[in-house]
């Protein structure tokens, strides 16, 4: 996100909450979309990586839900650790290859 879109967002828009990763959480003082909605939108702390909303702000972007989320974690967030790289190699002992 550039420099002049965090500028036009933090005059444009109320700053709602953050989040514990803290992103930033705005919401639009007149601006309202064509189905009658305030426009809400987040900046990010560090890069801009979706996967690190959390639900609970994820669902009040999105007009889920109406009321601002509280910082409640319930589990503890852990990087998601499914890289085919990193995985443990197996090998299937059991599959014996067809020959003809």
């Amino acid at each position: 996100m550039s420099w002049i879109d965090k500028f036009f967002i933090t005059f444009f828009y109320t700053k709602v909450g953050e989040d514990e990763f803290l992103n930033q959480y705005y919401e639009s003082r007149n601006n309202i979309d064509y189905l009658g909605r305030s426009r809400r939108c987040v900046i990010y702390k560090n890069i801009n990586e979706s996967t690190k909303i959390p639900p609970s702000w994820y669902s009040w972007l999105h007009h889920l839900v109406n009321e601002i989320p509280k910082n409640v974690q319930l589990f503890p967030w852990q990087q998601n650790n499914k890289i085919t790289k990193k995985l443990p190699k197996t090998s299937n002992l059991k599959y014996n290859r067809w020959q003809p």
